[in-house]
């Protein structure tokens, strides 16, 4: 199976970005699990590669493999560790 994240051009990258953050609204809004690993440990990382492998059965032009979606998952927690200051602090 191995390790699969593709996508299609640019605009469906774009795409693909609002619907990971509008899938990352929703379900956080309904789990009151902030879906990044850096937030919520284990389960924010889960929630991460679900959402990234959800997307892939929305957006066409998009595949991600489960094992993509959880080294997705980590590269996100990875990127976000680096991000100075909260998401918080824009609501």
């Amino acid at each position: 199976m191995g390790f699969q994240f593709y996508v299609h051009s640019y605009s469906t990258a774009i795409g693909l970005a609002i619907l990971i953050a509008v899938l990352d609204h929703l379900l956080e809004k309904l789990t009151n699990i902030e879906a990044s690993p850096k937030g919520k440990g284990f389960k924010g990382f889960l929630l991460a590669a679900v959402i990234l492998k959800l997307s892939s059965f929305i957006l066409s032009g998009v595949r991600i493999s489960m094992p993509g979606a959880l080294l997705g998952a980590f590269m996100i927690g990875l990127v976000d560790s680096f991000m100075p200051g909260s998401r918080k602090n824009f609501e």
